[in-house]
């Protein structure tokens, strides 16, 4: 039998964001706001282009079906 496992992993892209303080950074960027460096002001991120690899989760995180 074939089966597909998604092998589930971190990736690390920086966001440059105005913001009073840290806190308020965070929150803006996880609403989607920012600009992704290395990247002109907008333009789409290509898959993988401009991440860092963290990690690989723990085997028991990913996900295996047939098929």
């Amino acid at each position: 039998m074939k089966y597909i496992v998604k092998m589930k992993e971190v990736w690390i892209q920086e966001v440059e964001i105005e913001a009073d303080n840290a806190e308020e950074a965070v929150d803006l960027v996880a609403d989607g706001q920012g600009d992704f460096v290395g990247l002109a002001k907008g333009e789409k991120i290509p898959e993988r282009e401009g991440f860092e690899f963290s990690h690989t989760l723990d085997r028991d995180d990913w996900e295996v079906k047939e098929a």
